[in-house]
């Protein structure tokens, strides 16, 4: 029966993602049972599909990729907007999976947390179940925070326009409140100081967070509001129970899909919104920009792309081992953060030494000559260049692009070709998805 009612729950959220006029109207958990067990509470925590699972519009906006002119005509009609910087990319009709795949997420986290606190405490169980929803609704803030808010440190943060639905109970009968970037950052931040309080060094499977990835989802959140010191703090911490780096050199190119899932790096697996335009060659064509981007002995080149016969390059790097493109925190997206964070503050010396760490598992062996730098600006400049050949198609760049475009004097315009037109944005001005029409009537 436990089983039963955990699917049915699982189907209903479905439904709702898929469904119904807005994500918000509908009612239907008082004719449902829900989990009453900590057993049962963690197998709703185990749906990997709604709960591990980060958006595709943060890739679209961001300068990774062009498309050709068919290409593009593949990608899903929303997105087509999103990827062209259209203002109002949202009609009446569209069902914005952006937009409600992080609400189901929510929701079965908020199911969680309301029936785990009417439990009683007998073990460690029962941490790990709060500590988990606790993550994965942090995270599914941070994804909508992403693409729904601007930058907190944007003068239209504060404006009224640019908010979101607030849910932090599963009832449907109450209508949520539309919130602000303070305040979803102000959530982002307690559940994931609970989440590091709460879960355990290390879990049975891949896909359920631990403290080390709690201290990832930090360390990112912390690096985008430009809180270095919690950055620095944060990525340390998930670097002392999980330090290991994968050596390049030891990954076979000759294969489709060099990479294991469920590697080494990997401090919890996600996945990005499995569109099947991700899979089309002409859809994400990889910029020239970017692969410029990779040194000669950069193992990285050939074991993240792939050259088709037209001589254009798509990704195929992904920590999935698969075309479903991986998203989750790793310990070489740490080195980094802490890197960046600590030539932030001021020490170059320690910046570039976890550098050369991680560069020189990336280069062909007896290629790699240590790092130096005179100025924190040419340090600063490297490890933003190197987030990007390490970090490619994770979904991560977006969120780089609003923290740079933030900062005064280091903005600037990015570019995009879709067939034979050239589409730029300015970042100073930054991109905002408004909310969809569709939802809109709800408030």
């Amino acid at each position: 029966m436990k089983k039963i009612l955990i699917y049915a729950l699982n189907l209903l959220i479905l439904g709702i993602v898929s469904s119904c006029d807005s994500f918000f109207d509908a009612k239907p958990t008082k004719d449902l049972d829900v989990p009453e067990t900590i057993p049962a509470l963690q197998a709703l925590l185990d749906n990997s599909d709604n709960l591990n699972q980060d958006i595709a519009a943060l890739l679209v906006m961001a300068d990774e990729y062009n498309s050709t002119a068919s290409g593009y005509l593949q990608i899903v009609d929303y997105l087509q907007q999103v990827a062209v910087w259209n203002p109002t990319p949202f009609l009446t009709e569209d069902i914005v999976f952006d937009f409600r795949g992080p609400y189901s997420s929510i929701l079965i986290s908020n199911i969680v947390l309301e029936q785990i606190n009417l439990l009683e405490r007998k073990d460690i169980s029962w941490d790990y179940v709060k500590g988990t929803a606790q993550y994965f609704r942090a995270n599914s803030y941070f994804n909508l925070a992403m693409a729904f808010l601007p930058h907190p440190y944007l003068e239209t943060a504060g404006n009224s326009e640019f908010q979101i639905p607030l849910k932090l109970a599963p009832d449907f009968e109450f209508q949520p409140q539309l919130a602000g970037v303070e305040e979803i950052f102000n959530v982002i931040m307690e559940d994931l100081k609970a989440a590091i309080e709460l879960l355990p060094s290390t879990t049975e499977f891949k896909t359920r967070p631990t403290k080390s990835a709690a201290n990832a989802l930090m360390a990112r959140v912390a690096l985008y509001l430009g809180d270095y010191e919690r950055a620095f703090s944060s990525a340390n911490e998930a670097l002392i129970d999980r330090s290991m780096l994968l050596d390049y050199n030891d990954i076979d190119p000759n294969v489709s899909f060099p990479f294991t899932r469920f590697n080494e790096e990997v401090l919890c697996h996600s996945r990005m919104q499995n569109h099947s335009f991700i899979r089309n060659t002409e859809s994400l064509v990889i910029s020239e920009r970017l692969l410029a981007l990779y040194h000669e002995n950069d193992l990285r080149r050939e074991l993240f792309f792939i050259e088709r016969p037209g001589g254009f390059f798509n990704f195929r790097g992904s920590y999935d081992n698969s075309q479903t493109l991986f998203t989750g925190p790793t310990t070489a997206e740490m080195y980094l953060i802490a890197a960046e964070a600590k030539i932030r503050l001021g020490d170059m010396s320690e910046g570039t030494r976890l550098l050369n760490t991680l560069s020189e598992k990336r280069f062909e062996v007896g290629t790699f000559e240590a790092l130096e730098f005179t100025t924190l600006d040419d340090a600063l400049g490297y490890v933003l260049e190197e987030r990007e050949r390490e970090l490619v198609f994770r979904g991560l760049k977006w969120m780089d692009l609003k923290r740079i475009g933030s900062e005064g004097g280091q903005s600037g315009t990015i570019s995009r070709r879709v067939g034979e037109e050239l589409l730029t944005l300015d970042l100073s001005v930054g991109y905002t998805l408004p909310l969809p029409e569709r939802e809109k009537s709800f408030y």
